[in-house]
């Protein structure tokens, strides 16, 4: 995906200005930054939720995993999934609710659930929806670390075995550590990059002591503390 002179205002507002941006296939790019600086909004753009100038050249219709879990609270979690499905197959809606260790809720409905288990429905809705593009916005903020880091390693497992491309906005550094190919540090409005790294440890081993990561982190503090 190749986003090129980027402009999102709302009214008087500009939120992002002249950015440009390309993010490779099948990899996951961790977006950071303060509050309020654009990172939900550019989000909006690539999936064309707001109005926007500049070019985003991407040939799919994006899935989201938003911050909140967008359930419909009057259908089963299996009609929940299937409504997003092109077409329906119950032995892939099995495969990926293993995989998040939410098969046993199937025919529940939402409000029977934990909200870590909303948080797990979500993200299979997004894999069901079968885009290549998924855009995850802060999913796991009200988690706990242990089903954080469980939930984590199953979107490493999906995104392997689904060929997927992530954009995946986040206030937590460990999180952006473990799991991306890239960190973007974004600075306050208009957007503009501060920090644009690449992480080349393997993902599915990664120890956050790591050397390589502690010099990420350090990076990370210091562009954030000076934005």
């Amino acid at each position: 995906m190749i986003i090129n002179n980027l402009k999102v205002s709302y009214g008087n507002n500009v939120v992002i200005d002249n950015l440009n941006l390309s993010i490779q296939d099948e990899t996951i790019t961790c977006i950071l930054g303060p509050s309020g600086c654009g990172k939900t909004t550019l989000l909006n753009a690539i999936a064309n939720n707001v109005e926007y100038s500049g070019v985003i050249d991407n040939n799919q219709s994006p899935s989201y995993v938003f911050q909140e879990d967008r359930l419909i609270n009057s259908i089963t979690i299996k009609k929940n999934l299937e409504f997003v499905m092109k077409n329906k197959n119950d032995e892939i809606i099995e495969k990926v609710l293993q995989e998040l260790n939410i098969y046993e809720c199937l025919d529940k409905y939402p409000n029977e659930l934990s909200g870590g288990q909303r948080t797990r429905v979500s993200i299979a809705r997004a894999y069901l929806y079968g885009s290549k593009l998924m855009l995850l916005d802060e999913p796991f903020k009200d988690l706990d670390v242990q089903l954080k880091h469980q939930l984590l390693q199953s979107l490493l497992n999906l995104q392997k075995e689904n060929k997927t491309t992530i954009l995946y906005v986040t206030h937590n550094i460990d999180e952006a550590l473990l799991v991306a190919d890239r960190i973007i540090v974004l600075n306050r409005k208009p957007v503009e990059i501060v920090l644009d790294e690449k992480i080349e440890l393997d993902k599915n081993n990664r120890n956050l002591s790591h050397e390589v990561l502690n010099k990420v982190r350090e990076h990370i503090y210091k562009d954030l503390i000076l934005i």
